[in-house]
């Protein structure tokens, strides 16, 4: 009887603790499935209509921190992540980061050891994004931690300029082909001005031959935040980008097919802007040089009803590599959406494409 208690109070101490230390992990878990019934004149199957299914991705991501000191912060980020393929970057690293972060006061220092994305600009849409895993990837957008059991060592170094603003800057730590133990990746700084932001970055050339995705050119980015009015704010960043003249495909996501070939032209000057009225309505604004010098305009106006219904109205003076039209040809977009819990939303446009899809995400 002694014994059996002994295995019982041992159980019972065993799971009390795994459960305290569960408490002190932060999870975060990511997905998304859709289907619906699509009619995409180019697109083979979807030529005439038909219903469809794709899961796009799952991710899970277990993040335990151990703060030593009050100016000391160690911590490891563990993923469980799964996208379409058939190759071993279908199954990543159980790792996905350790780090150790110094926060004297006057600058706060974060070394990673799988690297983290630094970002400046509208939020989700930035264009100024620095990480030296994005140099090592397999796909640099979006799994950049897609890396196997490689390394991707990084330190950011963040400084407060008084209440004027702060300056951060990022310094790749793998050692480059010809022995160079360390690398610049970036920086920005960011200013308060009156009521917003204006924040100025650089991203240097990388051209190192052990980089999977290089940076042909150095180019640099402006953004803007703004709350014009307590009702109205506007975001608006510029990038240089150009790839040495050569210019890049943007991949932003805006089919509902998980395979896309991207803008049908390449972009060589990029300004992004939101304006948000009330904190719901949208007006979004892509404007787009592309290297025969013509620009290219994205523009997206989003009234929300209430706290289910959105509609909106979309229109680019350029098609989809996939699309059955000419690259140059407007294409004007009509859809609305319900927003309560899963996404249900409803499209025409006026090249022939049309259809209802479901989206159902885990955040």
């Amino acid at each position: 009887m002694k014994k059996l208690l002994s295995v019982l109070l041992a159980l019972v101490l065993t799971l009390s603790l795994a459960a305290a230390a569960m408490a002190q992990i932060e999870t975060t878990i990511n997905g998304q499935w859709s289907a619906g019934y699509l009619t995409h004149p180019g697109w083979a199957t979807y030529e005439d209509g038909a219903f469809f299914g794709q899961y796009r991705w799952f991710s899970a991501r277990f993040t335990k921190e151990v703060s030593p000191r009050d100016d000391v912060t160690a911590g490891v980020a563990f993923q469980i992540d799964y996208t379409h393929g058939d190759d071993a970057y279908d199954y990543p690293s159980p790792i996905a980061n350790f780090y150790l972060v110094y926060d004297p006061g006057f600058a706060k220092f974060t070394f990673d050891a799988k690297g983290r994305d630094v970002v400046m600009g509208i939020a989700d849409e930035e264009l100024l994004k620095l990480n030296i895993a994005r140099r090592y990837a397999k796909d640099g957008e979006p799994h950049i931690y897609r890396c196997g059991d490689e390394l991707a060592k990084q330190l950011t170094a963040e400084v407060p300029i008084g209440d004027l603003g702060k300056a951060v800057a990022v310094i790749g730590l793998e050692t480059l082909e010809d022995g160079t133990p360390l690398e610049f990746v970036g920086a920005f700084a960011q200013f308060y001005v009156g009521p917003g932001t204006i924040g100025i970055g650089f991203q240097p050339e990388m051209t190192d031959t052990s980089y999977n995705h290089t940076v042909g050119e150095g180019y640099f980015v402006i953004a803007t935040d703004f709350d014009i009015t307590d009702n109205i704010r506007l975001q608006a960043d510029y990038s240089s980008r150009n790839d040495g003249g050569a210019g890049y495909n943007a991949y932003w996501r805006a089919t509902w097919m998980e395979t896309y070939d991207g803008t049908p032209f390449k972009i060589v000057h990029h300004i992004n802007s939101i304006l948000t009225i009330s904190g719901v309505h949208q007006v979004k604004l892509r404007l787009m040089q592309d290297t025969n010098d013509d620009f290219r305009y994205w523009l997206d106006g989003a009234y929300k009803i209430n706290d289910t219904y959105r509609v909106g109205l979309n229109y680019r003076n350029w098609a989809f590599g996939k699309d059955d039209a000419d690259p140059d040809d407007a294409v004007i977009e009509i859809y609305g959406k319900y927003e309560a819990g899963p996404n249900l939303t409803a499209f025409y446009r006026t090249d022939g494409s049309f259809g209802f899809i479901v989206e159902i995400g885990f955040w």
